[in-house]
């Protein structure tokens, strides 16, 4: 019988450094996402603060914070791996732009942004590491957003050996267009399926595209929110 991986790409509008109100939005889609039998499910870019790279020292967080904690928790009860993004403190003040892993059966980790992109450069810290998730029989490669524009980054995970790639990002309505022409290009070249989990409305200075949307092996659209709403987007991975 073969393999089978429900993953989710959970897009919702976030407020301003508000952890507590975009926790509440992560913990609906989650329960939400449960419901649909997903088992792992990536939220945009810097998720639990919105995308406000000023205000990243001051929301810094740590693994014993309150909102990763929960987010833990969550991930235990619904034998779910759950990715959120948070700022993650470190000794110079300058936090990573992290990806938090939450897995059902092992302690927090996360993967931390390696390309970062104009002023996130004055406020962050930048990883040096890929890395893919091993779940179930799949390896799934992980991005945070400028991440995706460098070639080298999609072919170094997958030289890793990932089955999948999942980009947790912010897209604004300008960058829409060339972004997902890149990640289909990306998804046919490479013969890979590609999610990009985004947000709506307004989060740091941008206008939020939406459409958070999964790419087969052929480079065409499998699933797509809309431009506005709330969504959960599904697709199940085989092999």
């Amino acid at each position: 019988m073969p393999a089978t991986l429900t993953v989710g790409l959970a897009q919702f509008e976030p407020a301003k450094g508000n952890t507590v109100k975009n926790l509440a939005q992560h913990v609906e889609l989650i329960e939400y996402a449960a419901n649909e039998q997903v088992k792992l499910l990536i939220f945009p870019e810097l998720s639990l603060t919105g995308y406000e790279p000023e205000l990243a020292a001051e929301l810094a967080m740590e693994y014993t914070s309150a909102p990763l904690q929960a987010l833990h928790k969550l991930a235990k009860q619904h034998s779910m791996t759950i990715l959120a993004g948070a700022p993650l403190r470190t000794k110079d003040n300058k936090p990573e732009l992290a990806l938090v892993i939450f897995s059902p059966d092992e302690p927090i980790r996360h993967y931390s942004k390696i390309h970062l992109h104009g002023i996130e450069n004055t406020y962050f810290t930048s990883g040096n590491q890929h890395m893919t998730l091993s779940i179930s029989s799949f390896s799934i490669g992980l991005a945070v957003c400028a991440d995706t524009a460098n070639p080298k980054h999609i072919q170094n995970t997958i030289a890793a050996g990932a089955d999948c790639y999942l980009a947790s990002v912010l897209c604004s309505e300008q960058g829409f267009s060339s972004d997902s022409e890149m990640l289909s290009n990306y998804a046919q070249h490479h013969n890979i399926v590609i999610g990009m989990a985004n947000y709506i409305g307004q989060s740091g200075p941008y206008k939020c595209a939406g459409r958070s949307s999964f790419w087969g092996k052929d480079g065409s659209i499998l699933s797509q929110a809309t431009r506005n709403n709330t969504s959960l987007v599904t697709t199940s991975l085989t092999k």
